[in-house]
């Protein structure tokens, strides 16, 4: 537990002790796609989507409600982006940015830190996200080619905690292009579907 005098949440945190899990208060976030869990990463991004950030707020195991969360969101071309969002009364607070195609420094790993203050504490917790031009480029060469098909045949059956499960190759699931923890005939046909695409 540090002091700190640092700007965090928007507000001076002269007073304020910094944690990243602390007495009960928590904070978790992650993307629609997913990533719960402390400072667990979200499956990745392609260029052109709309990324949805949420955190979940707790004291104690009780929702927070009412609390505003800073997201800060920074992208491969270190840049830093603030944004802001308000628990519900499931504790829940939401706000969302869009990847645009041609902004630059766009692709590779973002990192997002959102922190509260809770009683007088703030907590963060981290995710980091991929954003790639064609998410069944897996092999990142910027063409959807026999090589990627190949990759993803290779894990086909593999599961989350399995040797061998790779989220690069776990493409879609239930719901479109969200991971659903096992890489089978869906993530093979999407490639499929892309096959010849390049940057």
């Amino acid at each position: 537990m540090a002091s700190t005098t640092s700007m965090i949440s928007g507000i001076d945190s002269t007073h304020v002790e910094i944690q990243e899990i602390s007495l009960g208060r928590r904070i978790d976030v992650f993307t629609h796609r997913g990533g719960r869990g402390y400072n667990i990463s979200s499956p990745q991004f392609e260029l052109d989507e709309e990324v949805i950030l949420f955190a979940n707020v707790t004291y104690n195991g009780g929702s927070c409600w009412g609390y505003d969360v800073l997201f800060q969101i920074d992208d491969p071309s270190q840049n830093t982006y603030i944004l802001y969002g308000r628990t519900n009364y499931t504790g829940i607070a939401k706000t969302r940015f869009y990847l645009a195609v041609h902004q630059p420094g766009i692709l590779g790993i973002w990192k997002v830190t959102a922190s509260v203050n809770i009683a007088e504490v703030v907590v963060i917790d981290e995710t980091e996200l991929e954003v790639r031009w064609n998410i069944a480029d897996i092999n990142r060469d910027y063409t959807v080619d026999i090589k990627d098909v190949v990759i993803v045949a290779s894990k086909f059956g593999c599961k989350v905690g399995n040797e061998g499960y790779d989220i690069k190759a776990d493409i879609t699931g239930f719901k479109y292009l969200v991971p659903d923890g096992k890489i089978d005939i869906k993530d093979i046909g999407e490639v499929a579907k892309r096959f010849g695409t390049t940057y």
